[in-house]
């Protein structure tokens, strides 16, 4: 159960860490 937890903790960190990325590449190309 643990490491299923960690993986899917993993799996949305790596998701929202994209998210950021994206978006302060569009602030910077926008600015």
């Amino acid at each position: 159960m643990k490491s299923f937890t960690d993986r899917w903790r993993q799996l949305e960190w790596d998701d929202i860490r994209l998210r950021i990325n994206s978006k302060t590449a569009a602030d910077v190309r926008g600015r």
